[in-house]
């Protein structure tokens, strides 16, 4: 007890803790008379604080922000915080823009006004055009705030993903930013930009669509004379005649008068024109040819005219073929006549024709 500060025992010679509080000890035992300084505990202050205490006596609690709630046994300064959260004792919240553990990761560009969950990240709002956790592209076929409006269908590859203007214009027979608008009903096609055939029918003093706005056929008909699905085929008012026709009815009439031309030239050499004196004729038969084959051979008869019927009368050799059988007139049509020449030989008509 006659120990001055900082001493203890029988003849004050050990010396107080220095965890002691401002280092007063019992001076007969040794302990911690105004107890512990921050971070230590027990009568002695030998004790460290465990890891969620802190302070004189560890009489203190570490923050709960603290990650796995440690913190320095002395002050109380967490080692780390939890995620969301800053500053010594992990009591403060992070930033807007900020989060994760102490703070220090920054929230994704694409969450609107770059604000997110200060504990995992995650965007509050996405800007348009995005949506998810990190608010990520919109999904094929979507656009606007949260991905929540759909793309028009008549736009050709989908739209923006932003304001949900079609990418790539509009299918045939729509318009607009949205492709969602008709043509009107004066045209058809892409963009809208081909007009209704002028013969498509017209209801008058009305505004219906004249013509299909994709393949431009006419909803009402064709005016007169014109006809097919656009009314773009005129009709013809009288029947004109086939070119076709035409030209091989030409081509067939050349090709008989060659032969009839061939024909008579090719008799003509073989039978060249002799001058015989005129005389009458009387009740001489005109030549037909016999039903039989005309190469068999028919009887041959002259008949000689009376001369005292003409004294002038001068007999020349002509004669006529005639058949005792009955006789049928024959035709033989033109374009059958070189076939009719090949057919006989030149005997045949030597016999025929001989003078």
């Amino acid at each position: 007890s006659g120990c001055t500060d900082g001493t203890w025992g029988p003849s004050c010679q050990n010396n107080c803790s220095s965890n002691c509080f401002d280092v007063i000890c019992d001076g007969s035992n040794g302990s911690c008379l105004l107890g512990c300084k921050e971070g230590y505990q027990t009568d002695y202050c030998s004790v460290q604080c465990d890891r969620n205490h802190y302070g004189r006596n560890c009489l203190l609690k570490c923050s709960s922000t603290c990650f796995n709630d440690t913190c320095n046994s002395t002050n109380g300064f967490c080692d780390t915080c939890f995620p969301g959260y800053q500053g010594d004792f992990c009591n403060h919240e992070c930033n807007e823009t900020l989060f994760g553990q102490d703070c220090k990761l920054s929230c994704n560009t694409s969450c609107l006004n770059q604000l997110c969950d200060p504990f995992n990240g995650t965007c509050l709002q996405c800007e348009s055009g995005r949506a998810g956790d990190q608010c990520d592209d919109c999904p094929a076929g979507k656009y606007g705030l949260e991905c929540k409006h759909e793309c028009s269908p008549t736009c050709k590859n989908g739209c923006q993903p932003v304001d949900g203007n079609c990418k790539d214009g509009c299918h045939d027979g729509f318009q607009g930013r949205f492709c969602n608008e008709t043509c009107d009903e004066n045209h058809f096609g892409p963009a809208c930009s081909s007009a209704c055939n002028l013969h498509c029918e017209v209801v008058s003093n009305n505004n219906s669509r004249i013509c299909h706005n994709v393949n431009g056929s006419c909803l009402l008909g064709c005016s007169r004379d014109f006809t097919g699905p656009q009314c773009s085929e005129a009709i013809n008012s009288g029947s004109s005649p086939p070119v076709g026709a035409i030209v091989g009815a030409a081509i067939a009439a050349l090709v008989i008068i060659a032969l009839i031309i061939v024909a008579v030239v090719l008799w003509r050499r073989k039978h060249p024109k002799k001058e015989r004196t005129s005389f009458k004729e009387r009740n001489i038969t005109h030549l037909i040819l016999p039903e039989k084959n005309v190469e068999e051979k028919v009887s041959e008869e002259i008949e000689t005219p009376k001369e005292d019927d003409d004294p002038g009368f001068i007999p020349d050799a002509t004669y006529y073929n005639t058949s005792s059988e009955p006789l049928v007139n024959i035709s033989m049509p033109v374009h059958e006549l070189n076939i009719y020449m090949k057919s006989h030989d030149k005997e045949f008509f030597t016999e025929q024709f001989k003078v």
